[in-house]
């Protein structure tokens, strides 16, 4: 008997680049792009550090749809939202801009920053013995690593913080944002094609009544399951991650996954766990 092919019930989303052209269109208007461009010729970042990750997306591409996967190049959250009303199995490859500040995050002079800091009752002292931009950054930082301003949450939130660090950051990033409004770009978002979405967006953009698998293949994607499972009461079956990943490796695993799914009619989350237990 035939076995039914589950590769078809699945859609896999692509917020980042996967060609030269899309690559060069993004230079402007990308956080991922623009980090590892680091002020380099774009076709000089795309030959050392990216084609190779590109020919791997390439290569995903040519195997899911051969298997009868859904492809969304150049992903948005509109196609965020009509995967997960189409499909039963959803992959997201996509940039999380993160918690930690970088001086790029900046966009107002050094004594404006230094103003609002000083009028803060829990930042000012950020200013002893920091001068200048570089150094207020580090000691940013240092406030998201250490985790003080989780104190000023109430205690069920702190606790639940104390259980996972990337949360904790998270969380902290969230406050330094909020209390620097209007001065900095804030941190904790998705990067789609269509730009960055806080957490809010990317949880309203999944279909209502979504109950099949997601797979975040994105850096430290356990905040963006945790804050799902809060909103959608954990009914929501995910594959997370809590470290920086590397986009060429996971395009590799997902395909062998998707041929796994092929070849035996399983899930995708049950495919794709087997192939990350023979690491």
């Amino acid at each position: 008997m035939k076995q039914f092919n589950t590769v078809s019930s699945c859609a896999i989303l692509f917020g980042i680049p996967v060609t030269l052209a899309q690559f060069r269109q993004s230079v402007q208007s990308s956080d991922y792009v623009t980090a590892l461009i680091n002020g380099r010729n774009p076709d000089v970042a795309w030959r050392l550090d990216y084609a190779h990750v590109a020919q791997a997306a390439q290569q995903l591409i040519r195997t899911a749809r051969e298997l009868g996967a859904r492809i969304y190049e150049r992903a948005t959250i509109n196609d965020l939202t009509n995967a997960t009303r189409n499909y039963e199995y959803v992959v997201i490859f996509a940039h999380w801009r993160g918690a930690i500040f970088h001086c790029s995050d900046v966009f107002c002079d050094l004594d404006e920053l230094k103003d609002r800091l000083a009028s803060h009752p829990l930042l000012k002292f950020v200013l002893d013995n920091n001068s200048s931009m570089n150094e207020l950054i580090d000691a940013l930082n240092a406030e998201i690593e250490s985790g003080r301003l989780l104190s000023t949450l109430p205690e069920v939130i702190n606790e639940a913080c104390q259980q996972s660090k990337s949360i904790g950051q998270t969380l902290c990033r969230d406050l330094l944002d909020e209390a620097l409004i209007g001065l900095v770009r804030p941190g904790n978002r998705l990067e789609l094609s269509d730009g960055l979405h806080n957490l809010d967006a990317v949880e309203a953009s999944i279909w209502v009544d979504f109950s099949g698998e997601l797979d975040f293949e994105v850096c430290n994607s356990q905040v963006i399951a945790t804050f799902i499972d809060i909103r959608r009461g954990c009914q929501i079956s995910h594959l997370h991650w809590s470290q920086y990943l590397l986009p060429g490796p996971q395009y590799l695993k997902v395909e062998i996954a998707l041929k796994i799914m092929s070849s035996t009619g399983c899930g995708y989350l049950e495919s794709r766990l087997f192939v990350e237990e023979q690491e």
